[in-house]
């Protein structure tokens, strides 16, 4: 009977079908069905294993038994393998210089950290897999160096856990990460979308790979550099090191470094913002600047600096009479002993210095600035002793184009002066092409009169240039012995040139004054240059400055001008017109169409058409003259309208 059973059970068996195996869910195993056999189900299977032994062969771990979590015994025994290796959580410690050869990756798990004893440094040659996480614990000068090509961005997360935004003081991770891109042609270090609290932060020159570059970026509005709790009260919280000279004698500055896409914030709490010692080729763009009470930005003797979309906001001190943004001579240099003391090429596009303190921009010993774009806006707190929103002492070629500045009070615009110690060679040429100034005022009239420009010029060589700009709602402002440009000089042949410019007078300030003649418009002891076509426009409730005849003469205020009779008279003669310029324009009426004005030809310095004389009897009579000497008045047109 077992016999029976027996032979029953294994033909069940050998008729049963063999149900088919499958792959696992990433198609990388095969898992056999019970019972299966055959060559087939064998290579599929063994395909599977083939399949881990390869990834294994590529993929190794650092605690691995052949390493035991030695990263050089791992280095060795790997060779030139192309291979991943993967770090675990946990402290690796790094005892002795060490490099990571181009073959191999290393992958850090979240919690892997790699420990540099002081004094030793690991070179990573191969690429890196890691978030913005702790990676690297340097102990003293312990330091990471990335070959080309390894990483697209350092992080300082990598260094320091910033567990606290803006409390945790993220100093030294910052300082680590920008090592490592000292090291690092083309090095990027990344800054996240939150906010760094650093103290004291000091870059170290970056003079022996210049070429290299690099570039420290940020997120935008989400990243944000604070003061940290350890930061000193009054010190810069970030400076980029220079020592010695940039140029000629050794390279020791900083240059090559591009900062850019972030908030600096001081919260008006005493501080300063970024200093840039001797540099060269150096770029700051889009950053804003915000309630820092001191100096946002210095630069010492910057040697090709570009600034690009700043925003200084409410930065500058009042009480320690320092400027929001300053460009200075080197302090360690005396400017009477070379010229390598000075700064050189300045480029400034579109930045913008807001409700600042005590002045906007100082510009020190420039030998080249060149303004383009931007605006100097806003002072609640000047006084006559800052000197000017915009204060230019010394220097070269200073130029502004395209440029506003607007609003003081207590002080004057712009205020230059004649480097006062500077090498004998130096001379300070400023233009003004198409700039607008605009909404000045005074919050004292007749005590605190101010100058839209004020030029203290002492070298024969020294030049200023206002080329198409305009003067705009600016006369009232500047007080009763206002002026619009004000030229203080000691030099005889120095060089001015008025051209093309917009004045709107709301009061008759006077427009031009030469401290060596009487308050003019324009004179030859400035040596001016011939000016083309020239309007002065400004108005009163009656649609034009009132102009009264003094014994047949009335004095050119601005280019639209009502004249009245003498005395209230009936009527009057008008034969000569005083001041005015080459080129400037008239456009003359009567004031009171009961009490007409006849304009004489010929009888002083006015010349009209058809060599008549013409009565301005209605106020639809127009004459329009304009000025071909500087003395002559000669119609070009207008008419009996009416």
């Amino acid at each position: 009977m077992g016999r029976i059973l027996l032979a029953l059970v294994s033909t069940l068996f050998l008729v049963m079908p063999v149900m088919a195996g499958t792959w696992t869910s990433n198609n990388f195993l095969y898992q056999p069905a019970i019972g299966a056999r055959g060559d087939d189900e064998r290579a599929k299977f063994e395909s599977g294993l083939n399949r881990v032994d390869s990834r294994l062969a590529n993929e190794k771990w650092l605690n691995d038994s052949p390493y035991n979590g030695d990263l050089g015994t791992a280095i060795t025994a790997i060779g030139s393998a192309k291979t991943v290796l993967s770090l675990p959580a946990g402290n690796w410690p790094i005892a002795a210089n060490l490099t990571i050869p181009a073959n191999l990756t290393l992958k850090f798990a979240h919690g892997a950290v790699l420990a540099i004893a002081t004094g030793k440094i690991l070179t990573i040659n191969g690429t890196l897999e890691a978030g913005p996480y702790q990676i690297f614990s340097c102990t003293g000068t312990g330091k990471v160096v990335f070959a080309a090509g390894a990483v697209d961005q350092i992080h300082p997360e990598w260094w320091t856990t910033n567990t606290t935004p803006g409390t945790t003081n993220m100093t030294a991770a910052i300082l680590a990460a920008y090592t490592a891109c000292q090291n690092t042609p083309k090095g990027k270090l990344r800054l996240l979308a939150t906010t760094y609290a650093i103290a004291d932060l000091i870059f170290p020159t970056n003079a022996p790979n210049w070429p290299s570059g690099i570039l420290i970026e940020g997120s935008g509005q989400g990243t944000k550099i604070v003061p940290a709790a350890a930061h000193t009260s009054g010190n810069f919280l970030m400076t980029f090191q220079g020592v010695g000279t940039i140029e000629g004698v050794g390279q020791t500055g900083t240059g090559w470094v591009t900062v850019r896409d972030f908030y600096i914030s001081g919260g008006g709490a005493r501080t300063k913002g970024i200093l840039v010692q001797p540099s060269n080729n150096f770029r700051l763009e889009n950053i804003t600047f915000l309630s820092i009470l001191g100096t946002a930005l210095e630069a010492e003797r910057p040697y090709d600096l570009y600034c690009s979309r700043l925003r200084f906001v409410a930065c500058g001190s009042f009480t320690n009479s320092e400027a929001a943004v300053r460009m200075i001579p080197d302090p360690l240099v005396s400017p009477l002993v070379t010229s390598l003391a000075w700064g050189n090429q300045v480029y400034w596009t579109d930045c913008n210095i807001e409700a600042f303190q005590y002045r906007g921009l100082d510009l020190i010993g420039c030998s080249a600035f060149d303004a383009r774009g931007g605006k100097v806006h806003g002072s609640i707190k000047t006084v006559t002793t800052s000197l000017g929103l915009v204060y230019i002492d010394g220097g070269g070629d200073i130029r502004f184009t395209d440029f506003n500045i607007v609003l003081g009070s207590r002080a004057d615009a712009v205020y230059i002066k004649d480097e006062p110690t500077g090498p004998p060679a130096y001379y300070t040429q400023v233009s003004f092409v198409q700039c607008t100034f605009g909404s000045m005022e005074s919050y004292d009239p007749g005590v605190y009169d101010l100058k839209v420009i004020h030029y203290d010029a002492k070298n024969t060589s020294s030049q200023l240039k206002v080329v198409g700009c305009g003067f705009n709602s600016v006369g009232s402002g500047l007080g009763t012995n206002g002026r619009f440009i004000h030229l203080k000089s000691t030099a005889p042949a120095w060089r001015v040139a008025l051209n093309n410019n917009l004045y709107n007078l709301n009061t008759p300030s006077i427009i031009l004054q030469d401290d060596r003649t009487s308050n003019v418009r324009h004179t030859g002891a400035i040596d001016p240059e011939v000016h083309a076509l020239s309007l002065v426009l400004g108005h009163d409730t009656t649609g034009g400055l009132t102009a009264t005849i003094a014994s047949d003469a009335i004095t050119f205020i601005n280019s639209y001008m009502c004249v009245a009779t003498e005395g209230g008279a009936a009527s009057d003669n008008l034969a000569t017109i005083n001041g005015g310029r080459i080129g400037s324009v008239l456009v003359l009426r009567v004031a009171l169409q009961a009490q007409p004005v006849t304009v004489k030809h010929g009888t002083g310095n006015i010349w009209l058409t058809g060599k008549a004389d013409f009565t301005l009897n209605s106020n639809k009579d127009i004459l329009v003259l304009f000025n071909t000497d500087g003395s002559t008045w000669v119609q070009i047109g207008g008419g009996d309208n009416g």
